[in-house]
C-alpha cells in the first residue's frame, strides 16, 4: 500500500440449499486466529425436521450459542471497490458452531463454502455489514439429511444501517458494533432462524482483536508526522543556520527511529497474544511512504513566491498540530468507534490550521510582502487532510 498521488490537477447469503462453492484456499504464513462468541434466541423453525429438532431442544425462543474462529492473515480474495466497499476472504473461517439444546450445527470440510465478507460504508451510505457463510453438518444429520451430501449451511449476518461498525473492511471487526444481527442454519430438511441478543466476546481480551495494535500504530504514525513537521518548521525559520540541512536530517531521523520503535513494539505485543495488526507491512515501508507525501507538501510550501521563512515555519507548525489532532482522532476511533466525535476532532484541527496559516499570510502582507500568487491555504489544508487519511488507511491495512 502506498499513499495517494498528491499532484493536484449485500453482502449476500447462501443462494440455495445444496449449492456450495468449492475453492482452493491460499496458504497463509504467520497464522493468527481470534475466536468469537455470541448468544441468541431461536426465532423460527420450518421444514420436515421441525419435529425431530424439537426432541433435541430446538424450539422457538430456545437459547442459541454461536462460536466461530477467524484466521486474521487470510488474504483478500475479492475487493469490490467503490461503491460497495466490500472485501471477501475465502477460507477465513477455521471453526463455526451453532448450538441449541443438544443439537449442534458444526463447520464441515473446508472444501465447502467458507467466506467472510466485510463492507464499510456500502454504496456511499453509512451502512456497514459483515457476513459469514460456512458449509456444515449437524447432530444426527437431522437438518442436513441422511444423505450427508453437504447441503447444510450456516449463515450469520451483521448489519449497521447507520454505520459506525466496520472500522474498515479488514478481518477482525467487532461483532458488537452491529446493532442488527441474525442468522440461520439451512439444510435439505428445513431452516432454523435465530437472532443475536446481548453482547459477545472475543479472544485476546478485546472485542476487536486488531484494535489495540491498530490504535497504537496509528498513534505512532501521527507522532511521526507531527515530529517531522516540527523539524521542518524549525529549519524553515532560519535555513541559513543549518547549511546542508544536517540538523534537519538528524531531527527527522530521530523522529523516524522513535516511530519504528513504537510501531515494532505494538506489533510484538500483538504477536505475543496471537493477534495481528491492521498493517502487515514493515515500518520502513510506511516510513518511505510518509517521506514521499511530506516531500510533496514541502514542494507546495516552497512554491510560495516570494519565500518568507517565518511564514513557511508557521505553516509547518500548523501542519504539525493538524496532523497530531487528526491522526489522534483516527487512532481513538479504532479503540472506540464514534464517527461524530472523530469528524468533529478532524474539523477542529483543520480550522485551526486554516486560521494559523491565514494569519501568517496576513502578517507577511502587512509587512509589505507582495506574493506573485496568493498562498493557497485551503489547498494546504487539503494536503494535510489527505495525509491524515493516508496514515490511518495504511496502518489500518486498507
Amino acid at each position: 500500500m502506498t499513499f495517494v498521488d498528491r499532484s493536484r490537477g449485500a453482502v449476500g447469503a447462501l443462494a440455495a440449499v445444496g449449492v456450495f462453492l468449492v475453492a482452493a484456499y491460499p496458504a497463509r504464513a504467520g497464522a493468527a486466529t481470534v475466536s468469537y462468541h455470541l448468544d441468541g434466541k431461536v426465532m423460527a423453525i420450518s421444514g420436515a425436521a421441525t419435529s425431530a429438532l424439537a426432541t433435541l431442544g430446538v424450539h422457538n425462543g430456545a437459547d442459541v450459542d454461536i462460536d466461530w474462529t477467524i484466521e486474521l492473515t487470510t488474504p483478500v480474495s475479492f475487493d469490490s471497490g467503490a461503491p460497495d466497499n466490500r472485501k471477501e476472504y475465502m477460507g477465513a473461517i477455521t471453526a463455526f458452531e451453532i448450538r441449541v439444546g443438544t443439537w449442534t450445527a458444526t463447520r464441515d470440510a473446508p472444501s465447502l463454502i467458507n467466506i467472510v465478507t466485510v463492507a464499510d460504508a456500502i454504496s456511499s451510505t453509512p451502512q456497514d455489514a459483515m457476513h459469514l457463510a460456512q458449509g456444515a453438518t449437524d447432530t444426527d444429520l437431522v437438518l442436513r439429511g441422511s444423505g450427508g451430501d453437504g447441503s447444510l449451511g450456516i449463515s450469520l449476518d451483521l448489519l449497521a444501517p447507520n454505520g459506525g461498525a466496520s472500522s474498515n473492511n479488514a478481518l477482525g471487526q467487532n461483532p458488537n458494533g452491529y446493532p442488527s444481527r441474525s442468522g440461520y442454519v439451512v439444510g435439505t430438511n428445513g431452516i432454523v432462524y435465530f437472532e443475536v441478543t446481548g453482547s459477545g466476546t472475543s479472544g485476546g481480551g478485546t472485542s476487536d482483536p486488531t484494535a489495540k495494535c491498530r490504535t497504537a500504530q496509528i498513534a505512532s504514525g501521527g507522532a511521526f508526522c507531527q515530529a517531522t513537521f516540527k523539524c521542518l518548521s524549525k529549519y524553515a525559520k532560519a535555513p541559513a543556520k543549518d547549511p546542508g540541512a544536517l540538523v534537519l536530517d538528524a531531527c527527522r531521523e530521530k523522529a523516524r527511529q522513535k516511530f519504528l520503535t513504537s510501531y515494532d513494539r505494538a506489533a510484538a505485543a500483538a504477536a505475543k497474544k496471537s493477534l495481528s495488526c491492521g498493517d502487515t507491512e514493515p515500518g520502513a515501508t510506511f516510513d518511505s511512504n510518509l517521506d514521499e507525501a511530506v516531500a510533496d507538501i514541502v514542494g507546495d510550501v516552497d512554491a510560495i513566491d516570494p519565500e518568507v521563512p517565518v511564514l513557511n515555519s508557521a505553516w509547518y507548525t500548523a501542519a504539525a498540530a493538524m496532523c497530531s489532532t487528526g491522526v489522534k482522532a483516527e487512532s481513538s476511533n479504532q479503540a472506540k468507534p464514534n464517527e461524530s466525535k472523530r469528524s468533529e476532532a478532524r474539523a477542529k484541527g483543520r480550522t485551526k490550521l486554516v486560521l494559523a496559516a491565514g494569519k501568517a499570510v496576513d502578517k507577511a502582507e502587512s509587512k509589505g510582502v507582495v506574493f506573485v500568487a496568493p498562498p493557497d491555504v485551503p489547498n494546504f489544508a487539503d494536503s494535510i487532510d489527505d495525509l491524515i487519511d493516508d496514515i490511518a488507511a495504511e496502518l489500518n491495512g486498507d
